[in-house]
């Protein structure tokens, strides 16, 4: 799954365990559906650094079917985006045109964490 994103503040992180690229993760490095620092950009192992997108437009991995017409979206506990959440508690906005039909397709969003 690849889809390109405009990173304007990626950080990284310690992975806590093996992670893979377009989740959302802790600044711990784990996955999470609360306290999200970011996107990761690439798969990591164990005590392996790797770095999140937290600020711009990222591609995310969708954890259910997220509907055209979705506004927002928040992570599930395995770091997927899925509905839900308002403008202001979110894990992002989903940009115009995107949707998935079912779990693991990629979608592009707006990032909108508070770090």
């Amino acid at each position: 799954m690849s889809i390109a994103g405009i990173h304007i503040l990626t950080l990284s992180v310690i992975a806590s365990g093996t992670l893979a690229p377009y989740r959302a993760v802790t600044a711990l490095g784990a996955y999470s559906a609360t306290d999200i620092f970011g996107i990761t950009t690439a798969d990591a192992i164990a005590n392996e650094c790797v770095g999140v997108s937290n600020i711009g437009t990222s591609g995310i991995e969708s954890g259910a079917a997220i509907p055209l017409g979705t506004k927002y979206v928040i992570a599930d506990a395995q770091g997927r985006a899925i509905p839900g959440g308002t403008a202001s508690a979110c894990l992002g906005k989903l940009i115009a045109g995107q949707s998935a039909t079912a779990a693991g397709q990629p979608v592009l969003i707006l990032l909108q964490l508070t770090i």
